[in-house]
């Protein structure tokens, strides 16, 4: 993280001076300093709650109720700190879907057209069920623990993945239409 600050405020101002103007500059480091603080309460809050909800975890080990055990859904029965682990992970996905609802109808009131990619979803689902049947063949769950950490680890990996590949393919067609263009600005 040094690095990049050191290259974003440092290096990259004696690059690309005559590029960027003053206040793009200002807005840039104040978009680190947004990022940096989300990744140290980021980095804070994973900490606590592997405090809280880990076998190993220190609060685990000190406070003695979290180590009851608890009535879960469908007769499963768990210590506490698993399940304040799924209620927090529950709680956890209930507030970002709801600021990606919030975040839609802010911008289709922006006027902006959302079209949502039923292809996108489906190579998600798809890549999902592939992963998710590597890792029960490879890892052999055993545990409701060790099941929602493979049901949630794939969902990430292959959300991640297309993202990143989608995020690649707009790069490659971005830098397509900026040639055509430069090609057309020349000729003229």
């Amino acid at each position: 993280m040094i690095a990049f600050y050191i290259f974003i405020n440092i290096i990259r101002p004696f690059i690309f001076n005559a590029f960027y103007s003053e206040q793009l500059q200002i807005k840039r480091t104040r978009s680190f300093v947004s990022v940096l603080v989300s990744i140290l309460i980021g980095v804070f809050t994973h900490i606590i709650f592997d405090g809280l909800t880990s076998r190993s975890g220190y609060f685990v080990q000190h406070i003695s109720l979290l180590n009851f055990n608890v009535d879960g859904i469908l007769g499963f029965s768990m210590p506490f700190y698993i399940f304040l682990w799924y209620s927090l992970t529950i709680l956890g996905l209930m507030v970002l879907l709801f600021q990606m609802i919030k975040s839609f109808f802010t911008l289709k009131e922006l006027g902006y057209e959302l079209k949502i990619s039923w292809l996108r979803i489906a190579t998600i689902t798809l890549l999902w069920i592939l992963l998710l049947y590597i890792g029960i063949d490879v890892l052999e769950p055993k545990g409701y623990l060790r099941w929602g950490i493979l049901l949630g680890g794939t969902l990430f990996y292959s959300v991640l993945m297309i993202s990143t590949s989608y995020y690649i393919q707009n790069l490659i067609s971005l830098q397509k239409r900026e040639k055509l263009l430069n090609k057309e600005r020349f000729k003229s």
